[in-house]
């Protein structure tokens, strides 16, 4: 039986995120040392902000450091999320795999999180990667690119598998309708609504 799928980043800092079955050519790793955690620290740590903590909810196999993707994804790096994995594993395909290879299984985990799941209603979000980073900004403006995509696309498109993305921002002067007062600043553009297959098909 297959699972729906859905992907939430919860964040308060610039990270890029793609998810599973991109084309192949750029490069893929989540070996040691890499750890969820120290992508944030040790890789996304740009100038402007000061982090005060980072934490990672979700499989470790879910994530991931992605390397020469400019021709891919139009970013050159980043950070890759995925509700599978983000590198293959033998007939486990991830993100690095070509867009035939079908990359089905899941990550698992039991991270539950409302945010998500109210993006996804009426289902309940599952496969959930889910990053928080509390920091102290520095300059007036925080930028961040991503690329989203899902690989429901065609055939599950308008149906119960609706792959979704959140990204969450709170603190002062924010009072959104999500935890901690957070807004969901990842939209379609021009719309009130979130990024999911359902929305953006």
């Amino acid at each position: 039986m297959r699972k729906i799928n859905h992907l939430l980043l919860h964040a308060l800092l610039f990270i890029f995120f793609v998810p599973n079955a991109i084309q192949a050519q750029m490069e893929v790793t989540n070996a040691p040392p890499i750890t969820p955690e120290n992508l944030i620290t040790n890789i996304f740590l740009g100038d402007g902000v000061e982090v005060i903590n980072v934490t990672y909810e979700g499989s470790a196999q879910a994530v991931g450091f992605f390397n020469h993707a400019e021709d891919v994804l139009g970013i050159e790096r980043g950070i890759i999320m995925t509700s599978g994995r983000a590198v293959s594993q033998g007939a486990n395909f991830g993100a690095e795999a070509t867009g035939s290879d079908f990359a089905s299984n899941a990550a698992g985990g039991n991270v539950n999180d409302a945010d998500a799941s109210a993006i996804a209603a009426p289902f309940n979000a599952q496969d959930v990667a889910k990053y928080t980073i509390t920091f102290v900004p520095i300059s007036d403006t925080l930028r961040f690119n991503y690329v989203w995509a899902s690989e429901e696309y065609p055939e599950y498109a308008c149906s119960d598998f609706n792959d979704v993305f959140g990204f969450f921002i709170s603190g002062p002067g924010i009072s959104g309708p999500y935890e901690n007062n957070g807004e969901n600043i990842a939209l379609i553009p021009g719309t009130t609504l979130p990024v999911t297959i359902n929305n953006v098909n």
